[in-house]
């Protein structure tokens, strides 16, 4: 495609010069100079005219989260409309919600799909499977995310890749760490 489109820039460009210097040859030296105008002018309006239309780009919305005094990167979210602070953690599967987290946005204990255990840096440990009604990080709003609640061993409710990857991309620059998402 921009073989053709080089190649039809060519041919209109070559037959603008020929009109052009046909002109040319008929006309004085005071011409001349007006009708090579004309050519430049020409050329400019064919060469337009042979390149696509420009295509409207999605603008990007960027959260950057400052590390937090710990070393870490937390964020500030919301799971069913309620706030809850987060811990990104790039090593997680998925979402876990800290037990007390679990209980302000409304799943309480025994709700949950499948009752199973996990080795964490902490040891082993019960958790829960969930379904998030809306989780909104980063200005987004996601839909129906996996999750996990565990009762015990955690402080912080982690952000887990299930969700970052929905987020677009994550970059790290000194102290700050940028999510990025389309609008």
């Amino acid at each position: 495609m921009a073989a053709m489109i080089s190649l039809n820039r060519w041919a209109l460009a070559l037959c603008a010069a020929a009109i052009s210097c046909a002109n040319a040859s008929a006309v004085t030296d005071g011409s001349v100079v007006h009708t090579q105008q004309q050519f430049a002018a020409n050329f400019a309006v064919a060469d337009q005219a042979a390149l696509p239309a420009p295509q409207p780009q999605p603008s990007v919305h960027a959260t950057t989260i400052a590390k937090a005094p710990d070393g870490l990167f937390y964020v500030s979210g919301s799971v069913n409309g309620t706030q809850v602070r987060f811990l990104v953690d790039t090593g997680a599967n998925m979402v876990v919600l800290t037990g007390d987290d679990a209980r302000r946005v409304g799943l309480t204990p025994g709700n949950a799909r499948a009752v199973d255990s996990i080795d964490t840096a902490g040891g082993r440990s019960s958790m829960e499977r969930v379904s998030l009604g809306r989780v909104n990080v980063a200005g987004r709003d996601i839909a129906h995310i996996e999750a996990a609640v565990m009762q015990d061993g955690l402080k912080v409710s982690l952000l887990g890749q299930n969700l970052l990857s929905k987020l677009g991309p994550i970059t790290m620059s000194g102290d700050e760490m940028t999510l990025s998402s389309p609008r």
